[in-house]
């Protein structure tokens, strides 16, 4: 910087070169690997130094590290000596020690204690050896050393339980109120508890609970599956900047956790097993209020009923299966009502449907006019994004287990489905859709 403001273009001032071969001289002496490595590169851009002599004297200060040095320090010294090697036209070198640089990475496994941390070495190297190519041997060996502590990681994972203070009460007071309901006034009533949590004052509350416990947000949270292996990585948090979206997202899943234990086991599953004590709910009763509903695209009624009678019978798994499906197709008919046309045309003229994260992301906005953004965020937070629940991806890849269908967000994402249909006829329910399930009610056929 101080040349370029002092020299003509493409010239050095005299001292530079000899101030920057001592100081990497000192580097050398000092077995300064971090600064050894700035210099270098800096040496290699400007010429000021051979690539031969850069190259030969970083491998040499790597070669001799010792056990208590830094890995990911040596690491840094190899792959400088690699790209040293490459620029002097020694590619057998540069590849040497580009391979000398992963086996640092790998080396990092003897530093931590936990198998998860392992894998995550492991993994690194992993990586970096199908950069690499060409030592499909080592691949190999990766995964399956990869498997392995990802199983071993299993073992390690704890868990820890939350009171929930006052939900016995909750759920008493839930179960008179809808036990002394009508069919057709406790099936309205039912929407309220899937009314989105306004996502303004979400964003607040998680961010000020950031602030409150900032070592935590320090670090990228890491989330494994059932056989242990990394399936999503959240986003750290440096105060000084504006959180992302999808800090936003991943924080406010977590945060909603307590909340919809409440609603589910509070609210929800009171107030269905009350219904279910004085009525026999089955998908003919559940038929005018799909056949009302103008989120259900024609040809799809009898899915969402019997999907619909499967959620008040309590069978999350059945519902899950019928009404998680329908939620891409029926944003797809919504915004065709409204005017916009989702649909994709490919170079081979060849017309597709967009998948429901493209929906999500494309069309966010229209969405978010015609359903409510909060609506739109909870879709997405339960149905697509990750790390969240992404429930339809695993359900449509036959990922999720049998408990894993009674879980809050599942339970939560089914109800929201029926929160999305009853939502349009709401102002005409006294009128319309009421009246029909009361007449059968009131035939004995319920």
């Amino acid at each position: 910087m101080v040349n370029a403001r002092i020299a003509k273009r493409g010239t050095l001032v005299e001292p530079l070169a000899e101030t920057v071969r001592l100081a990497f001289a000192h580097a050398l002496d000092a077995r300064a690997y971090f600064p050894l490595t700035q210099i270098g590169r800096r040496v290699l851009q400007a010429r000021l130094i051979p690539a031969e002599e850069v190259a030969a004297a970083a491998a040499d200060l790597a070669a001799s590290a010792v056990s208590d040095d830094y890995c990911l320090a040596v690491k840094e010294c190899w792959q400088l000596a690699a790209d040293a090697y490459d620029r002097a036209g020694d590619a057998e070198a540069s590849r040497e020690a580009s391979i000398k640089a992963i086996e640092q990475t790998l080396a990092m496994v003897d530093t931590v204690t936990q198998s998860s941390a392992k894998a995550h070495w492991v993994k690194e190297t992993l990586r970096e050896f199908r950069a690499l190519g060409g030592v499909p041997e080592r691949v190999t060996e990766m995964r399956r050393r990869l498997r392995e502590l990802q199983d071993m990681s299993l073992d390690e994972f704890g868990s820890f339980s939350v009171p929930l203070d006052g939900i016995d009460e909750l759920r008493v007071q839930t179960f008179d109120k809808f036990k002394a309901l009508s069919l057709s006034d406790a099936m309205r009533a039912m929407v309220g508890f899937s009314i989105p949590d306004d996502v303004e004052e979400l964003k607040a509350a998680v961010l000020k609970q950031g602030r409150e416990f900032p070592i935590s947000n320090l670090f990228a949270a890491s989330y494994a599956d059932h056989e242990g292996r990394e399936v999503a990585r959240g986003p750290s948090l440096d105060f000084q900047d504006e959180p992302t979206e999808a800090w936003y997202k991943e924080h406010g899943i977590r945060y909603l956790g307590i909340i919809r234990r409440y609603r589910v086991h509070g609210n929800i599953e009171p107030a269905r097993q009350a219904v279910l004590e004085r009525y026999s709910v089955n998908e003919q009763h559940l038929l005018p209020i799909v056949q009302a509903s103008n989120f259900i695209p024609a040809g799809h009624h009898h899915i969402f009923s019997i999907g619909f009678a499967r959620l008040w019978q309590g069978d999350y798994a059945t519902a899950t299966h019928l009404l998680l499906p329908q939620v891409e197709n029926s944003l797809r008919h919504i915004l065709q009502m409204a005017g916009r046309d989702a649909a994709k045309i490919e170079e081979d003229g060849i017309e597709g449907d967009r998948p429901l994260n493209v929906l999500l992301t494309l069309y966010r906005a229209d969405l978010e006019v015609i359903l409510d953004q909060n609506i739109v965020w909870q879709i997405d937070s339960l149905l697509n994004f990750r790390p969240g629940p992404a429930l339809r991806n695993e359900l449509a890849h036959g990922k999720l287990a049998w408990n894993e269908f009674y879980t809050d967000e599942a339970i939560t994402a089914c109800w929201m489905v029926y929160m999305l249909t009853l939502a349009p006829i709401l102002r005409y329910w006294d009128s319309h859709v009421a009246p029909a399930i009361d007449v059968m009610t009131s035939s004995g056929e319920i």
